[in-house]
């Protein structure tokens, strides 16, 4: 990129030359620590010619990739000290946003900011598992629980308890961490009584959510049919 017109102001700012390129942009601000979900940051990039000197009146583009985020504007014009600076807001996704500055045929400046997910969990919610019906001595499929933080987001070695009552029954863990997606689950071995077997499974202060299996009598039940009467010659 060109720039045009020549001088150099007393605080060593230099306005456009036709001589003059943009040789670079530097990042000033925004190489920190990471952003929570939802948070933002600025970024500043300043603009320096072939010299080395700070230029004014340079567009910058912004261009970027990666978890949901917004950008406060996709260019923006170096001012008098030479400066260009956008906001970038992250989403409810954690990960890694990445931000390129670029300015003439200079080599664009890369901003890599991390988005950490959030570490309460809020949300406690059964996925399946519910409702089951046992024989005795059976075990039940699994029993799914899926743990979210506020933003929706699954959470990712939460430890959940399970704990059990009613008739007589085994878990097959008290314990359980979650999942990349968040789940965890254990099975429930009805015992020999028939009758219901209630699970609770809890993470925290968080509410428990409960499953409910009803063991029923594996005995086979045969049933008769008493004779309406004799067919004729069998008196």
């Amino acid at each position: 990129m060109i720039l045009a017109a020549v001088s150099c102001s007393d605080n060593g700012i230099v306005d456009p030359d036709p001589a003059l390129t943009v040789a670079s942009v530097l990042a000033v601000d925004g190489i920190g620590g990471p952003i929570a979900m939802n948070g933002s940051t600025s970024l500043v990039v300043e603009v320096r010619n072939n010299e080395q000197m700070p230029v004014q009146g340079v567009t910058v583009t912004f261009t970027s990739s990666g978890v949901q985020h917004t950008l406060s504007a996709t260019t923006a014009v170096a001012a008098s000290n030479g400066r260009a600076s956008i906001t970038v807001t992250a989403g409810s996704e954690a990960g890694v946003i990445e931000v390129r500055a670029s300015a003439g045929g200079a080599s664009p400046v890369i901003f890599n900011i991390t988005v950490e997910a959030d570490t309460e969990a809020t949300t406690l919610a059964k996925v399946s598992g519910d409702g089951q019906a046992l024989d005795c001595d059976e075990a039940s499929a699994a029993l799914v629980v899926q743990v979210n933080d506020q933003n929706g987001n699954a959470m990712a070695g939460v430890t959940m308890a399970f704990a059990g009552s009613g008739v007589a029954h085994s878990l097959s863990a008290e314990s359980a961490t979650t999942a990349a997606n968040g789940r965890a689950s254990v099975t429930v071995t009805a015992g020999s009584v028939a009758s219901t077997v209630q699970v609770n499974a809890s993470v925290g202060g968080l509410a428990a959510v409960s499953f409910t299996a009803t063991v029923a009598d594996g005995d086979a039940e045969l049933s008769f049919l008493a004779p309406q009467g004799l067919p004729r010659g069998m008196a």
